[in-house]
Formats: C-alpha cells, structure tokens, sequence
C-alpha cells in the first residue's frame, strides 16, 4: 500500500511552484472530465480523495447554516475538524473556495446529497449509515 509522505528534502520554490502548476493545470478545466478523474484516481490516494471530498463538503455545508451536530452525523467527522474548518473560515480562508463553489453552484448539488441523507428514513432494524453505505 502507498503511504504518503513528505520529503526532508525540498526542492527549490521555483520548482515547487512548477511542479504545483502542472498538477493544477492537470486536475482542473484543461482536458477532458474523464481525464482529469483519471489523474486523480492515479495520483490521490483513497483516504486522500475522502478527505479532500469531506473538507469541500464541510465548507459548503458550513457556508449553507448546517449545524455542527448535523455535519458531524452526515459526514462522520469530529466536532475538532468541523471547529477547525469554522475557524479557518472565520479568519478568511477559503474563501476563494466558496466563491468558486457559489460561482460554480456546486453548493446545491452537495447540499442536495447531503440533505436526502439527512432526511432518510431509517430502515427498521438498521441505523441510517448501514442504508446510505449501500
């Protein structure tokens, strides 16, 4: 299994900050949908992807009025990331990330999923999760 870490070592900035551009130019608008999925299915790992999809989540939730309660259940995080995120938003980070979303209107479709979730019934026997797993 690939377990990520950071190098000691860095490069200079200048090649950072190239190599940075070429990820970005790899994993946003140029090419296609399917390609760009693809680079990030070969680059990210699975707790990598969940944790990416999850921050973005917490963000647009947060931005939307859920309650911490809410979006520890629906997302299955820590009241300490979603008091982390709060905090970070309080101080004006991503807030580029919010216009874009808002921008983009991704808020609704996230926020759609995360309410159907949310307003799920529980299936007798089984608690909510064991439903929205499948």
């Amino acid at each position: 299994m690939f377990v990520p870490h950071i190098s000691k070592h860095k490069p200079e900035q200048k090649v950072i900050d190239n190599v940075y551009s070429t990820l970005l130019d790899n994993l946003t608008t140029k090419g296609t949908s399917k390609d760009r999925t693809l680079v990030a299915a070969e680059l990210l790992t699975n707790t990598e992807k969940i944790m990416l999809a999850k921050r973005l989540a917490i963000i647009c939730m947060l931005g939307e009025g859920f309650s911490f309660e809410d979006i520890q259940e629906t997302l299955r995080v820590s009241p300490s990331t979603v008091g982390r995120i709060w905090a970070a938003m309080q101080k004006g980070l991503f807030d580029q990330t919010i216009r874009i979303l808002k921008k983009n209107k991704v808020n609704k479709g996230i926020l759609s999923i995360l309410a159907t979730l949310l307003t799920a019934p529980r299936p007798i026997h089984a608690p909510r999760w064991d439903w929205a797993d499948r």
